[in-house]
C-alpha cells in the first residue's frame, strides 16, 4: 500500500516532468532548425524500438527477482527455528545445498538485470550522442539562415539529452516495477474474503461450548478450489470428556482437520457441529475465540510477559495471576522485578532455564551461563543435540 499510495504517485510526477523536458528540448532544438525534425523522427523510432525490448524484459525480469527472493527468507527462517532438528539429524550439508540453490537462482536473475540494464545505457547513450551529432550538424549546415546564439542555444540544451534520455528510462522502470504493486491489490480485491467476524443473525450462548461434543458430518474441505481433497466425508462423533488421538502418516490430513475446527479452511460439503452448534453457522470470532489449541512448539512474542499472556488484553490482574499459578509460574513471575510487566526477547532468549533429575533441581540460570558451563547438564544435554560442538 505504501508504493501505491507514496512511490507509484512520485513516480509517476517524475515521468510526466522527464517527457515535458525531453519534448521541451526537442521543441527547442526545432525552433533553432526545422531541418532538426529529419533527425527527430527516426531518432525516435529508434528509441522506441530500444524501449520495447527493454521494459518488458526488465519488468518479467524484477519479477522474476521478487520471486527468487522470498524463498531465500522464508527458508532462512524455517531452518534457524528448526535448526536444533537439523543438527541433532547431522544434515546441515543437506541444507546448505538446498540454500545455495535459492541463492544461486536469485543470482542467475539478478546478474540478468544487471546485464540489460548495461545493454540499454549504452544503446540510449549512442542514440543521445547522436542527437548531439545531430543538432550540432543542423546548426554549422544552417549557420547562414539562423544567429550564432540560436544555434547556441540549441547545442547547449542538446548536451543534457543524454542525462534526460537515461532518467526517463529509470522513471518508466520504476513506474512499471511499482506497477506491479497495483496488480496484486487488484487480485486480493478478486479473492474471495474469508466469513464475517460476527454473525448478528445467530450467535452462541455465552458457556458455549459447555459439553464439549464434536460431530462431524459427511465433512469434506480443501485448500483452493482447484486442489483436492485434503478430507474425504468423515462422519465421527467425539463425546464430551474423551480423549482422541489422531495418527497418520504425513499428509493423511492431520492438521487439515485441527484447521476445519478453526475454520481456517471452510468445507466442500458436510458440517462440523460443537455441542449442537453448526460451526458455519457462527462467526469467526465466536468460533475462534471460544476454542483453545496448544501449539507443538511453545512461542513467545517479543514484548511483556502480561502480552504474552492475555494479547487481547480481556483478563483482570487477578486473574492472570491466577492462570500463572496454575500452571506454576507464580513464583517465577513474583521474583522479577517488574512482574508481569517484565520484558520477554524474541522466542524467550532472556528467561531462566530449571534442569531437572528423578524430581530435584540440578541448575537453575539463564541459557547463556549455563551453556558457558561446560560442566553443567544443560550444557550436556545441547551437546548431545548437536546444538552445541
Amino acid at each position: 500500500m505504501e508504493v501505491v499510495d507514496t512511490t507509484l504517485p512520485l513516480g509517476l510526477e517524475e515521468l510526466l516532468f522527464s517527457i515535458t523536458s525531453i519534448v521541451g528540448v526537442m521543441a527547442a532544438i526545432t525552433y533553432s532548425s526545422s531541418w532538426f525534425l529529419l533527425a527527430v523522427i527516426p531518432l525516435g523510432m529508434i528509441y522506441y524500438f530500444i524501449m520495447s525490448f527493454y521494459l518488458p524484459a526488465c519488468r518479467q525480469l524484477r519479477r522474476i527477482i521478487s520471486i527468487n527472493t522470498s524463498p531465500i527468507y522464508s527458508y532462512f527462517s524455517e531452518t534457524l527455528a528448526g535448526a536444533s532438528v537439523i543438527r541433532a539429524f547431522d544434515k546441515e550439508n543437506q541444507f546448505m545445498i538446498v540454500m545455495q540453490k535459492k541463492v544461486d537462482d536469485f543470482h542467475r536473475a539478478d546478474w540478468a538485470d544487471i546485464a540489460i540494464n548495461g545493454w540499454r545505457s549504452v544503446h540510449v547513450n549512442l542514440l543521445g550522442c547522436l542527437v548531439i551529432l545531430a543538432a550540432c550538424l543542423v546548426a554549422v549546415g544552417t549557420k547562414d539562415s539562423i544567429g550564432a546564439g540560436t544555434a547556441g542555444l540549441s547545442v547547449t540544451y542538446s548536451l543534457n539529452i543524454i542525462i534526460m534520455m537515461n532518467w526517463l528510462v529509470y522513471v518508466l522502470t520504476v513506474v512499471e516495477t511499482n506497477a506491479v504493486s497495483v496488480e496484486r491489490i487488484a487480485e486480493y480485491t478478486e479473492k474471495k474474503s474469508e466469513a464475517d467476524l460476527i454473525n448478528i443473525d445467530h450467535r452462541p450462548s455465552e458457556n458455549w461450548p459447555g459439553q464439549g461434543q464434536v460431530t462431524l458430518s459427511s465433512y469434506s474441505t480443501r485448500y483452493r478450489s482447484q486442489l483436492d481433497l485434503v478430507l474425504r466425508n468423515i462422519n465421527v462423533t467425539v463425546k464430551p470428556g474423551e480423549k482422541v488421538g489422531i495418527v497418520g502418516r504425513t499428509g493423511a490430513g492431520k492438521s487439515s482437520l485441527t484447521l476445519s475446527l478453526f475454520r481456517l479452511i471452510e468445507p466442500v460439503s458436510g458440517d462440523i457441529e460443537i455441542d449442537g452448534e453448526r460451526l458455519t453457522d457462527l462467526g469467526l470470532h465466536d468460533c475462534r475465540s471460544n476454542l483453545t489449541i496448544l501449539p507443538q512448539d511453545p512461542v513467545l512474542f517479543s514484548g511483556t510477559l502480561r502480552m504474552n499472556v492475555d494479547p487481547m488484553d480481556e483478563y483482570t490482574d487477578e486473574e492472570i495471576w491466577n492462570a500463572l499459578d496454575h500452571a506454576h509460574l507464580k513464583s517465577y513471575v513474583q521474583s522479577l522485578s517488574t512482574g508481569l510487566d517484565s520484558e520477554c526477547g524474541e522466542r524467550g532468549e532472556n528467561l531462566r532455564i530449571m534442569v531437572l533429575d528423578e524430581g530435584g533441581m540440578l541448575e537453575y540460570d539463564t541459557p547463556q551461563n549455563l551453556l558457558a558451563d561446560d560442566k553443567s547438564m544443560f550444557h550436556e544435554l545441547a551437546k548431545n543435540a548437536g546444538l552445541i560442538k
